[in-house]
């Protein structure tokens, strides 16, 4: 009899064993989905030493992310997925237990935006301006970013007095001097459409990473794209081992479509307390904010080149 027991202890131990390594991994659940594929990077303890953003990426909203406990290092989920800002949970509780964890998703943000117009002629410009519009909106969605536009005002002030004074940004220009003279409005991004910055017709600037962005007349619609990710923090990508045809590549043209945003740069965009949904609108209130500033990487900042999904040239990584 005792042998029969003491087999069955055995096997006991091992079922332990079994449902502890393959059947016990812990889990994350999705709240407030827009009903598409989510993309995680977790942060805990495994057994061969401190997890930094294991990745995950699934449509189901109970997400199987490996078993982890709590880390002397960061412990941590990242969310990421269409219509919705990223979203953050720190300290999270990871036990030597089968853990379910919960991530919640806020509402999509939406900010408005004005564009002024100064060098016409206007009909052209505010045709221009709602194509740029159309197009930022598209990729915005199509990239997961999270955030949307309220609103895509224009002002005509290709007639007030000396217009032609405020057609040309020059380097050292005095963005004070647009404000006052031509206009502005604190609690959105403001957009001049000009005829140059810094001597060309084709480039933009956002002037300080904030909400004060200057376009020469010939800029591609890209360059508005491109411009707003400077007013979320976002910065050149130039190195190279990164696509191209990345949306904050420095080189882009009017003709070349760039079309791609890591998930290093959208959690820049959300996380930075420069970014202008932090520092002009607020819009993550109470949620949080680090110093993610550039391509610095650490277990609090997620590497700008990391993808979760594939842009279209290279793999999720």
């Amino acid at each position: 009899m005792s042998k029969k027991i003491n087999h069955i202890q055995i096997l006991i131990v091992l079922l332990s064993v079994l449902m502890t390594t393959l059947g016990c991994a812990d889990k994350v659940r999705i709240r407030n989905s827009a009903g598409e594929e989510h993309g995680l990077l977790v942060d805990g303890q495994s057994n061969s030493g401190h997890v930094n953003d294991r990745d995950r990426v699934s449509t189901s909203i109970t997400i199987d992310v490996g078993k982890l406990r709590a880390s002397s290092s960061t412990n941590e989920i990242i969310a990421f997925t269409k219509s919705r800002p990223v979203a953050i949970r720190d300290n999270v509780n990871w036990t030597t237990h089968r853990d379910i964890e919960e991530i919640a998703f806020s509402d999509k943000i939406y900010i408005p935006v004005t564009v002024w117009i100064v060098k016409g002629p206007y009909t052209d410009k505010l045709l221009k301006a709602g194509n740029a519009a159309v197009y930022t909106i598209g990729i915005f969605d199509a990239e997961n970013v999270g955030i949307g536009f309220s609103e895509f005002e224009i002002i005509n002030k290709t007639s007030m007095t000396d217009a032609s004074t405020y057609y040309n940004f020059a380097p050292t220009a005095d963005p004070d001097d647009w404000k006052n003279n031509v206009g502005w409005k604190d609690d959105r991004i403001n957009i001049y459409y000009l005829e140059t910055v810094s001597g060309s017709s084709t480039t933009g600037r956002a002037v300080g990473f904030s909400n004060f962005i200057v376009l020469g007349e010939n800029f591609g619609d890209i360059a508005v794209v491109h411009e707003i990710g400077h007013s979320f923090s976002a910065r050149h990508k130039s190195s190279p081992d990164f696509n191209k045809k990345c949306i904050m590549w420095p080189f882009y043209n009017t003709s070349d479509p760039f079309l791609y945003f890591s998930e290093g740069e959208l959690f820049r965009m959300h996380v930075n307390s420069t970014s202008a949904l932090n520092s002009v609108y607020n819009a993550r209130p109470g949620l949080i904010t680090r110093s993610c500033v550039g391509n610095v990487s650490s277990d609090q900042c997620v590497d700008w080149r990391k993808r979760l999904w594939d842009d279209g040239v290279l793999l999720a990584n």
